[in-house]
């Protein structure tokens, strides 16, 4: 609906009719668009707007720095855990995302209170899982502790209302919008990088998108 949207508002085209043009038909038109307005730049004249490079105008934008003492201490603890389960794990969580390694972490009061709902409900199946998070929270609970630390420095009402984190390694997202985890949010992201490579790309228009710098910083997002 939101791509059809745009075809007709940014771009004055006539509506298109779902039974008649797909997702990957309205999306091929949007990129024929943009590219026939300098928007994406192609290396061969012969090739699909798809393959192109973005050049839509940008904003850049720096999250708050966050104590050396802290990215250290995380960093040591972050480097121990793809030492255990290998920088490429083969059982992350979430597959279909694009990282090499990814693990969730839960909010020890939300899964308190998740669990005490579950039990009574009688949910064995959902309390078991519930319990499996909290054990992978203990196991790791110095990254929780350290990210939380962070988020405390720069948002201590964030930092308390926080209900999880995603732990990832080598994190490359791709242009979506998230229908499930739609409110704000804080990246941060660590390692031996350049800065401005480590960072959260967020649409502000059709034409417009904002680069936020999360490079030993905490940047935050309120909109997906």
């Amino acid at each position: 609906v939101h791509l059809r949207r745009r075809l007709v508002q940014d771009f004055g085209q006539i509506p298109t009719d779902a039974a008649l043009v797909d997702r990957a038909g309205v999306m091929h038109r949007l990129l024929k668009w943009y590219q026939h307005e300098g928007s994406i730049i192609m290396n061969n004249n012969n090739d699909q707007p798809q393959n192109g490079i973005a050049n839509r105008t940008r904003v850049h934008l720096d999250g708050t720095p966050v104590s050396t003492t802290i990215i250290h201490n995380l960093l040591l603890q972050l480097r121990s855990w793809t030492d255990e389960t290998g920088k490429i794990a083969k059982n992350r969580e979430r597959p279909s995302i694009h990282a090499d390694n990814y693990m969730i972490l839960r909010s020890p009061k939300f899964d308190e209170q998740q669990q005490q709902q579950q039990l009574q409900q009688g949910s064995t199946r959902s309390s078991r899982r519930a319990i499996r998070k909290a054990k992978k929270l203990d196991k790791y609970k110095q990254i929780w502790d350290l990210a939380q630390e962070a988020l405390k420095q720069v948002d201590p009402i964030f930092a308390d209302k926080c209900t999880e984190i995603a732990v990832t390694f080598g994190f490359q997202g791709s242009p979506h919008r998230d229908k499930q985890n739609c409110g704000p949010f804080y990246g941060f992201s660590l390692g031996n990088f350049p800065d401005g490579q480590g960072g959260i790309c967020v649409e502000c228009s059709a034409r417009l998108v904002a680069v936020m710098n999360t490079k030993n910083r905490l940047g935050r997002v309120d909109g997906r």
